[in-house]
C-alpha cells in the first residue's frame, strides 16, 4: 500500500529553502545580480591598462591608455594560465576568491563579508589589502560588471567618530568615512565577465526545485549513485561496496537517479551477492521524500538479477508491478520529451524488464529500456514513440582509458546541446570501475571529473592526451561511486554539488525550442 505515515505536505518552494537555508540579502538587488562566479578579464592600477590576452597559452600584459568604461571583454583570461583571477560571491555577499586556478574557487575557503552601503558601493577589502575600502559597482550589462576601488598603494585613514576600529573590514561600518576621501581618489578599476549565475540559495536536498518547469528532462545535469543499496549489508565489503552512506543521505546530497537490481523475491542484490533491503524498502525512502517536497523527481534504473528462469522471471513481474501499482500518483506516465514540470513529485521508472501492471489507471507508467551496444531504444510502457539513450559504463578497462570514455561522453553530451542536434538524446555516464574493488577506483577518478567539470585540463592517459572542457551543455544522469561520502578517504560530495551547478552554465531546452 501507499505511505500512509506522511504527514501533510511541508512547501519547498524557493522561500521554504531560504528560511531554511538562510538569505539575508534577498531583497537586496546588487546582490542577486553579484551571486554567482566572475572572471577579471581587464584591470587599470597604478597608471597601467592591463588586458589578458593569450597565445599559445601564455598571457601577455600590454600597457596602454587609461581603459575606457565600456564594458568590452579583453580576454578572456585561459582558466590554465597563471594569472587567472575568479570571485564568487554566495550566502550574503561573502565571497571566495581564486587564483592561478579554477579549482582552487570551491576550496579556497575565503570567505570575507561585504556590506553594500548607500550608492551602491560594498565595504570590504576585495582585490587589495585587508584595510577597509569602499568598492563602487558600475553594472554594464547583465554579465559583466566593473569595480572602482581607492589606490591600493595609499593606506588611507578612516573617521568613524567614536566607533572603535582598527583598521580592517570587520570593525567598520557605513558611518565611517575615508579622510579626504573624492571621486578623483579611485584610480583602480577592474572588470569582471560572469562565468555564471547561481541562484542565491541551492540547497543539495532541494536543488530540482530551482529548474525551470518546462525544461527538457534529458537537459538536465542529474548526479546519480550506482548500486545505490550496497550500504545495506556489503559496508564493509570492499570488493563490492559502492555506496556507504543510507539512502537517505544520498537524496539529502542532491542525488536523484538511482540503480537497483531485484531478485524474484523482491530482495535486492548486487553480483549476487544479496542485500538486507527490498526494492519496496527503497520505493518507500523516495516516496515519502517526494511526499515532503513534490518539487523534486527520481529516476529509478530497475532490473532482474542474472540468470532468473522463466518462472522466477514471471514472478519479478508480479513484484515490481505490486511495488509501483501501490505508489498511485506517485509512479510517472513516462513520455517522450518529457519536462520538469511533468516530472515533478514522481518517480520514472526505467526498466529493463516489463511488469505486472495492476493499476487502476488506463496508462501504465514507467518506460521500458532496450540496449543495443551503448545505445538504448526507450519506450513508454502506455505506447506511443519512443527516445533515445546513449550509456557509457565500459568496465575492464585501466583508469586512463576509463576517465578517456567518461570524458568523451561528457563533451558528447555537451554537443547534443547545439540547437541543430533536434533529436532528443538522454545521456547516462558511468563513472563506476570495480576491477580493483570500487572505493579504488572512485579515489582515482572523482578527483579528475571534478577538475573536468571546473576547467582543469587532465592527462587522461600516459601518452600525454589532454582532456578539457571547452563548451557548455548538460551532463545527464551522471552515476557515481560513494556519491555523497564525505572521508579521511574519499570526497565525492563536491562532484555532486558541481554537476548541479552545472545546470546554470548552459540554456536548456524546452520542447518549444527544440
Amino acid at each position: 500500500m501507499a505511505l500512509a505515515s506522511i504527514a501533510a505536505f511541508v512547501s519547498c518552494g524557493k522561500d521554504y529553502y531560504e528560511d531554511k537555508y538562510g538569505d539575508d540579502s534577498a531583497e537586496s538587488e546588487l546582490f542577486a545580480y553579484l551571486e554567482g562566479d566572475w572572471e577579471v578579464v581587464h584591470e587599470f592600477a597604478w597608471g597601467y591598462n592591463v588586458e589578458y590576452y593569450v597565445s599559445d597559452g601564455i598571457v601577455d600584459l600590454e600597457s596602454g591608455t587609461l581603459f575606457k568604461e565600456t564594458g568590452e571583454d579583453n580576454g578572456p583570461v585561459r582558466k590554465d594560465s597563471e594569472l587567472y583571477y575568479a570571485v564568487r560571491f554566495k550566502n550574503g555577499l561573502s565571497s571566495i576568491t581564486a587564483t592561478g586556478n579554477p579549482y582552487d574557487l570551491d576550496l579556497i575557503g575565503a570567505h570575507t563579508p561585504y556590506y553594500i552601503t548607500e550608492g551602491n558601493r560594498l565595504h570590504g577589502s576585495l582585490f587589495h589589502s585587508d584595510v577597509a575600502q569602499y568598492v563602487q559597482v558600475k553594472i554594464i550589462d547583465a554579465n559583466t560588471m566593473q569595480f572602482r576601488v581607492d589606490d591600493v598603494g595609499i593606506f588611507r585613514e578612516y573617521d568613524c567618530g567614536d566607533y572603535d576600529h582598527d583598521g580592517v573590514i570587520l570593525k567598520h561600518t557605513s558611518a565611517c568615512k575615508l579622510n579626504g576621501y573624492s571621486e578623483e581618489n579611485w584610480h583602480q578599476i577592474k572588470t569582471l565577465k560572469r562565468i555564471r549565475k547561481v541562484p542565491a540559495v541551492i540547497p543539495p536536498e532541494g536543488w530540482m526545485t530551482y529548474i525551470d518547469d518546462s525544461a527538457l528532462l534529458t537537459q538536465i545535469s542529474i548526479p546519480g549513485s550506482h548500486a545505490s543499496a550496497t550500504y545495506y549489508g556489503l559496508y564493509n565489503d570492499l570488493a563490492y561496496v559502492t555506496q556507504r552512506v543510507k539512502l537517505e543521505g544520498q537524496w539529502d546530497a542532491g542525488v536523484r537517479a538511482f540503480d537497483f537490481t531485484v531478485a524474484s523475491d523482491g530482495g535486492l542484490s548486487f553480483k549476487d551477492n544479496a542485500l538486507e533491503k527490498s526494492f519496496r524498502d527503497m520505493v518507500e525512502i523516495l516516496q515519502e521524500k517526494l511526499m515532503i517536497c513534490k518539487q523534486d523527481a527520481a529516476i529509478v534504473f530497475v532490473r532482474p538479477e542474472d540468470g532468473v528462469s522463466e518462472s522466477q522471471l514471471q514472478q519479478w513481474r508480479d513484484y515490481v508491478g505490486d511495488v509501483i501499482s501501490d505508489l498511485d500518483d506517485a509512479a510517472a506516465i513516462w513520455t517522450p520529451m518529457m519536462t520538469m514540470r511533468q516530472a515533478r513529485g514522481q518517480i520514472i521508472f526505467v526498466l529493463d524488464e516489463e511488469f505486472t501492471w495492476n493499476g487502476k489507471k488506463d496508462q501504465v507508467p514507467g518506460v521500458r529500456a532496450v540496449r543495443e551496444g551503448n545505445m538504448v531504444s526507450l519506450t513508454s510502457m502506455s505506447g506511443g514513440n519512443s527516445e533515445k539513450m546513449y550509456v557509457q559504463d565500459v568496465s575492464g578497462v585501466s583508469h586512463t582509458d576509463k576517465l578517456s570514455a567518461i570524458f568523451e561522453n561528457m563533451k558528447l553530451s555537451m554537443t547534443f546541446d547545439n540547437k541543430d542536434v533536434e533529436e532528443n538524446i538522454w545521456m547516462v555516464n558511468s563513472l563506476a570501475l570495480g576491477d580493483d574493488g570500487y572505493l579504488k577506483g572512485a579515489i582515482e577518478i572523482i578527483p579528475m571529473v571534478y577538475g573536468f567539470l571546473s576547467g582543469i585540463q587532465n592527462s587522461a592517459a600516459d601518452s600525454g592526451e589532454k582532456w578539457q572542457k571547452t563548451e557548455e551543455g548538460p551532463l545527464g544522469i551522471v552515476i557515481i561511486d560513494f556519491v555523497s561520502e564525505e572521508s579521511d578517504e574519499i570526497s565525492a560530495s563536491i562532484l555532486t554539488e558541481e554537476i548541479i551547478l552545472n545546470n546554470y552554465n548552459y540554456k536548456m531546452k524546452t520542447r518549444s525550442n527544440l
